[in-house]
């Protein structure tokens, strides 16, 4: 045996990069008091599950955000500030399991920092579609805000993120 050990985790860059996503995710959120604890919980298992690149804790974290942003949906937050934060929430999860999988994979010396940013920012593209289409679709909704608009709305978002593990 050659006595080399390859590191697997993740490099600081992207669990930076992933705690960066999170706390864009928790921003619009932290003046809810509905949503707080959620989002508190998200950030911190989000940013824990990328350092130890722990796919479960990085999908609790990503939960517990969602979770603060339904719940402050629900409260009556306004549908652009709901849509920002499952967004940047949904980007922030996919970020932490793609730091864990090229750490895994690749090992934390490696250059990783092209290839995942370039899965960050597709990742991002696409939200901001779908995003983009789940606010058409809300606004094109008769009424003001029917819950089950933004049930719909939530359900997308989870529709996506499965869409991109796959």
């Amino acid at each position: 045996m050659s006595g080399f050990s390859l590191e697997r985790r993740p490099a600081g860059s992207t669990v930076a990069v992933v705690t960066a996503l999170a706390a864009l995710a928790a921003l619009p959120l932290v003046a809810l008091p509905a949503a707080l604890v959620g989002v508190a919980a998200g950030v911190v298992l989000l940013a824990l599950g990328a350092l130890r690149a722990t796919e479960s804790l990085a999908t609790f974290g990503a939960g517990a955000l969602f979770a603060g942003a339904a719940l402050a949906g629900v409260a009556g937050a306004p549908p652009p500030v709901v849509l920002l934060s499952v967004a940047a929430s949904v980007v922030a999860w996919d970020a932490a399991v793609q730091a864990a999988d090229l750490a895994a994979t690749l090992g934390r010396p490696a250059a990783t920092g092209r290839p995942f940013a370039v899965h960050v920012a597709t990742t991002a593209g696409l939200v901001s579609v779908a995003a983009a289409v789940g606010y058409l679709a809300f606004r094109a909704s008769a009424g003001g805000r029917p819950l089950a608009a933004l049930v719909a709305m939530l359900a997308g978002a989870l529709v996506l993120a499965t869409a991109l593990r796959t």
